[in-house]
């Protein structure tokens, strides 16, 4: 977890860095649309075309049609998102709440400095949830391609390279993909079961 929360909060300070003016946008339906990146066509395609429903899902208003909520699992499914019961139950949950911006102050360089300092486990000696991991690593997933989002609407983006005494837009894509690959190395040796029992932070 030391390598995801590192390149996470190395991306989000040569944003801060790179350009200090730059603002988070709540998009609500469009952080659905995003989810998965540019590979993902036919989401966004899909996420389009129920548009209404899921704003109004995420408002409150209704629950999800149960032919809206068929066809999102059915491509969640077809393209490894979803494995279990669980994990649809996880994916619907993490579209309810994909419209949610954390209110407060903006972020300042002595919070990521905080951040970046690795914090004891609350858990050590309890038993080890692969469900409420797996979640957990999910909304860090999506976390991170709402920081790719925002560098997308920057002036420079993630094609532009550069250095270190200049700054380096690239980079800042770079430590975002290292963060996901990190995650996805996490989230398969949960699946293997390595983590399974009790929590002990001295295993090998």
């Amino acid at each position: 977890m030391k390598d995801v929360k590192g390149n996470i909060y190395e991306a989000l300070r040569q944003v801060a860095s790179y350009n200090k003016e730059q603002k988070p946008v709540v998009e609500n339906v469009r952080n659905v649309e995003n989810m998965f990146g540019l590979r993902a066509a036919d989401w966004r395609k899909l996420v389009k075309k129920h548009a209404r429903h899921i704003d109004a899902f995420q408002k409150g208003r209704k629950d999800l049609p149960k032919n809206v909520e068929d066809e999102l699992l059915t491509w969640a499914m077809d393209n490894g998102e979803v494995r279990s019961k669980d994990d649809a139950e996880d994916f619907i949950d993490i579209i309810l709440n994909a419209h949610f911006e954390p209110e407060g102050d903006e972020l300042k360089e002595e919070d990521l400095e905080e951040a970046r300092i690795p914090k004891p486990t609350k858990f050590e000696g309890k038993e080890f949830d692969r469900k409420k991991e797996l979640k957990a690593l999910k909304n860090m997933q999506m976390a991170i391609h709402k920081v790719a989002k925002m560098q997308d609407d920057m002036q420079y983006t993630a094609e532009t390279g550069g250095s270190s005494s200049r700054g380096n837009p690239h980079a800042i894509y770079q430590s975002l993909v290292n963060a996901e690959q990190a995650i996805f190395d996490y989230m398969g040796g949960i699946e293997r079961g390595y983590y399974d029992g009790v929590i002990d932070m001295d295993r090998d």
